[in-house]
């Protein structure tokens, strides 16, 4: 006799085969950088609950089966991927491809498998093109060229493929390193007046601060835990619903709370951020920070 599978075990089958595609530049990681994230058993819990509380008690009274899941993804991917620097059109569509017909499925059974599959790609090609360009930055760059780059793409078409992003990925390099040299040059001489004051100085410096730059990027993906990604993917949901609808996992609204019940304390300092590091910029008088006679001002603060 046959074995039968039902509906939602032929996606769920069809969309792990898919995994391959996915992951499949793990392999040019170390192996603490590709070990994938995956969701708690308390999200799937959770995210049924969400998907009740927007049917049952948001004052839209909206409904999961009128959910666009194109549109649901492509947010989801914008929120990842805001800048379109780490995914090609040929990579969103497979993923649209993959996971739209069932969207919902996962959904009313509290699976996060979509989110974390497509968030575990994003963060194999954001490591991948970030440990490239922080490679590129060393290399040859021509700086006088005459061309264009668009610093923000937010609004752009995704890049056709591979070869496209790798030279989107060179512009935005050489685009940085100018706007670095322009940044500290005199605002009443010539870009060339400094390059040519400074040496090749002027542009070791620049140098230093991407890699800096895309350095602190680079940690920034890889410190991501499964409650971000749940958090970032739900909100996605409840905002193709409405756009003033956040998901708070367990951990922020904790944290909402204490705010809110003015149970945090301050530690009296005003913070800044300077290169993308926290940094005091000064004690304020009778505070926990003065009073511990421990940290001054340009203190960086780094957990």
């Amino acid at each position: 006799m046959n074995a039968k599978l039902d509906f939602p075990e032929v996606i769920r089958f069809a969309a792990r085969a898919m995994a391959f595609f996915l992951g499949a530049f793990a392999s040019t990681l170390g192996a603490d950088e590709q070990s994938p994230l995956e969701p708690s058993p308390l999200m799937k819990h959770e995210t049924q609950w969400l998907v009740q509380a927007l049917e049952q008690a948001h004052y839209n009274k909206v409904k999961l089966e009128d959910l666009n899941a194109t549109m649901f993804l492509d947010s989801y991917l914008k929120k990842l991927d805001g800048q379109k620097i780490y995914f090609t059109a040929i990579e969103i569509d497979q993923i649209q491809r993959n996971f739209s017909p069932a969207i919902k499925t996962y959904f009313l059974q509290g699976d996060l498998f979509p989110a974390f599959e497509i968030f575990n790609a994003y963060r194999v090609n954001a490591i991948r093109y970030l440990d490239k360009a922080l490679e590129r930055i060393d290399q040859p760059l021509a700086l006088d060229g005459n061309e264009t780059y668009l610093f923000d793409r937010s609004e752009e078409f995704w890049a056709k493929n591979e070869k496209e992003l790798v030279v989107l990925w060179d512009k935005l390099i050489r685009n940085e390193i100018i706007g670095e040299i322009t940044g500290k040059s005199d605002a009443n001489g010539s870009v060339d007046d400094f390059i040519e004051s400074q040496g090749e100085k002027s542009t070791v410096d620049a140098r230093s601060v991407l890699k800096e730059r895309y350095s602190r990027w680079k940690k920034n993906v890889l410190e991501f835990e499964p409650e971000d990604v749940q958090e970032i993917y739900l909100s996605a949901l409840t905002q193709s619903f409405d756009p003033h609808t956040t998901f708070m996992n367990l951990k922020e609204k904790e944290k909402f709370d204490q705010a809110m019940n003015n149970e945090f304390v301050g530690i009296g300092a005003v913070l800044t951020d300077v290169g993308g590091f926290c940094t005091i910029k000064e004690l304020l008088p009778g505070g926990p920070a003065e009073a511990s006679r421990q940290l001054e001002p340009e203190d960086i603060i780094l957990k």
